[in-house]
């Protein structure tokens, strides 16, 4: 097996209640030291060897649904970038977290494009939003939006992001408000 050095491995590792599997992520640095970001379940691999092993049996026995693992070179902004375009939202920013703390001399920026503007930005300067059930127990949020579409988007009183395509903002003394909001302003200005 060729060695790994200065990459990201994405690979499906065990689940929990509710759910079969769910991705794990592991990073072996230019030393060749393997680091933990996140494994779960009977899959999730502990050591550079359980990690070696597991892409092994994986490339021996591809599944159906095609590979059960990326490798992403941190080097390469080619790959960063189809890392980013392509990891769940959560995910993504459980990562850049996790390089954030722990390989701050690497600065590796993972910026995926808002969903509310299409901008490149920092994904740790971002908001989770789209918050959806994936069967089971599972929640994830879809969308990941920038510091500015947040704040443009958002109900000033309550912070609720309601994306670009709201409608129904309402006006009212103190300025713009989300629906619920503006008329919880109404009832305290007639008191």
């Amino acid at each position: 097996m060729k060695k790994l050095r200065n990459v990201l491995v994405e690979y499906q590792g065990g689940g929990y209640d509710g759910c079969f599997w769910e991705w794990n992520y592991a990073f072996v640095d230019s030393k060749g030291l393997f680091h933990d970001i996140f494994s779960s379940g009977y899959k999730g691999c502990k050591t550079l060897e359980d990690l070696q092993l597991y892409m092994a049996d994986s490339d021996a026995k591809p599944s159906r649904h095609g590979a059960s693992y990326g490798t992403y070179r941190v080097t390469s902004k080619t790959a960063l970038r189809r890392f980013t375009d392509n990891a769940p939202v959560d995910r993504l920013a459980g990562v850049a977290r996790w390089f954030s703390e722990n390989q701050p001399a690497l600065r590796i920026a993972f910026e995926p494009k808002c969903s509310a503007c299409g901008h490149r930005f920092n994904v740790l300067a971002g908001t989770p939003e789209g918050l959806h059930g994936c069967g089971g127990i599972a929640c994830a949020h879809s969308d990941i939006v920038c510091e500015d579409c947040h704040d443009k988007h958002s109900c000033p009183d309550c912070n609720e992001y309601y994306g670009p395509d709201y409608k129904d903002w309402k006006d009212t003394e103190d300025g713009r408000a989300g629906e619920y909001c503006a008329e919880r302003r109404a009832k305290l200005a007639a008191v």
